[in-house]
C-alpha cells in the first residue's frame, strides 16, 4: 500500500493489449505444449478488440515547446555540473543556512535559504534545495536517455558501467513495458555525472533503508523517498523559480514529455537520423509507435526556424 500512487494509473488500450497478448499466444501455440491449455480461446473476439473494449483511449503527449525544453535542459545541466557537488557537500556536512547561502552565492547560485519545513516569501528550505537538485538530475537523465518514468525511478547504486573497454558510459536499465528485462543503454557523460550526484545524495539513506534506490535522502534523521509525485512537483517549481520566472506562458511538465522530446530532437536535428535506430533505442514493439512520437508538424516548423 505504501508504494501505491495516490491516484491509480489509468489502464490504457495499449497497456491492456500488451498484457492480454501472451494469453492469446499460448492458445495459438497449444499444439506445441505438453500440458493442457485453455479449453476455449481466451478472447474469442481477439485480444485487440478486448483491449479496446476494456481499456481507455490514450491521450497524445504534448510536445514541449523547443525554447521551453532547451532552457529547462540548460538550467538543469548547470545545476548538475556547477552546483551539484557543492550542494551534496553542504548536505553531507549538515551546514547551517548562513553557510549554505554564502557558499552557493560564491559559485553563482543566489538563493534565499532558511531552516524549516515550508517555503516562505520566496525563501526555500535546505530540503527544497536538495529536491531541486534531484529534479535537475531527473531532467538531464530523462531528456538525454529517453527512458520511461518507471525505468528512471528504478535506478539503483552502480547502475553505470564504464569498464566495457569502449570508453563509453552504459546505463543498466530495466525495460518496463516491452522486453521486461535489464538492458544496457548508452548515455553521455552528463548523465553519468547526474547519476554520480544522486549516488552521493542517497548514500546515507541507502545505508539506513537497506535499499539501493538513488531516489532517497535523509533529512532530520528520517529517510525521505523521492516519489514520482514529489519529483513532478519539484520539476514544476524548479522551472518557475529558476528557468522562466517572468514567463506569462505556464507550461505543465509531465515525465513522458522528455522521452518524446528526445525522439523529436534526434529525428529533426541529428544529421543522418534513422527511425529504426530511434525505435530500438526507445525499445518500441513496432516502428508505427515510433512514427507517432515524431509526427509533430508544429515542432518540425519550430525546429526549422531555430535551425535557420
Amino acid at each position: 500500500l505504501e508504494d501505491l500512487d495516490l491516484i491509480p494509473p489509468i489502464v490504457t488500450i495499449q497497456d491492456l493489449h500488451r498484457k492480454l497478448t501472451p494469453l492469446e499466444e499460448i492458445w495459438s501455440w497449444q499444439h506445441y505444449l505438453r500440458s493442457k491449455s485453455f479449453t476455449t480461446p481466451p478472447f474469442p473476439e481477439g485480444s485487440s478488440k478486448a483491449a479496446s473494449r476494456l481499456g481507455t483511449t490514450t491521450k497524445r503527449t504534448k510536445s514541449i515547446p523547443p525554447k521551453v525544453a532547451f532552457s529547462m535542459m540548460s538550467e538543469s545541466a548547470k545545476w548538475v555540473l556547477n552546483y551539484g557537488d557543492e550542494i551534496v557537500d553542504l548536505y553531507s556536512s549538515e551546514a547551517d543556512c548562513t553557510t549554505v547561502v554564502k557558499r552557493l552565492a560564491d559559485i553563482g547560485l543566489n538563493l534565499s535559504v532558511r531552516d524549516g519545513q515550508q517555503s516562505n516569501q520566496g525563501a526555500v528550505t535546505l530540503e527544497g534545495v536538495i529536491r531541486y537538485l534531484a529534479s535537475a538530475c531527473f531532467t538531464v537523465i530523462a531528456s538525454l536517455t529517453a527512458r520511461r518514468k518507471e525505468e528512471i525511478f528504478d535506478l539503483g547504486y552502480k547502475c553505470i558501467e564504464t569498464d566495457r573497454g569502449d570508453g563509453a558510459y552504459w546505463l543498466t536499465i530495466y525495460i518496463e513495458k516491452t522486453s521486461q528485462r535489464y538492458d544496457l543503454c548508452p548515455v553521455p557523460s552528463l548523465v553519468n555525472k547526474s547519476i554520480s550526484v544522486l549516488e552521493k545524495l542517497s548514500e546515507k539513506a541507502r545505508k539506513q533503508s537497506q535499499s539501493d534506490s538513488l531516489w532517497q535522502y535523509v533529512y532530520r534523521g528520517e529517510v525521505v523517498n523521492l516519489s514520482s509525485e514529489k519529483v513532478r512537483g519539484s520539476l514544476q517549481d524548479f522551472y518557475t523559480s529558476f528557468v522562466d520566472v517572468d514567463s506569462s506562458h505556464e507550461w505543465q511538465f509531465s515525465f513522458h514529455q522528455f522521452r518524446r522530446m528526445f525522439a523529436l530532437l534526434y529525428y529533426y536535428r541529428f544529421e543522418g537520423a534513422y527511425i529504426g535506430a530511434l525505435s530500438y533505442h526507445l525499445r518500441h514493439y513496432n516502428i508505427e509507435m515510433t512514427k507517432r512520437y515524431i509526427t509533430d508538424e508544429k515542432f518540425m516548423k519550430e525546429m526549422k526556424a531555430i535551425g535557420e
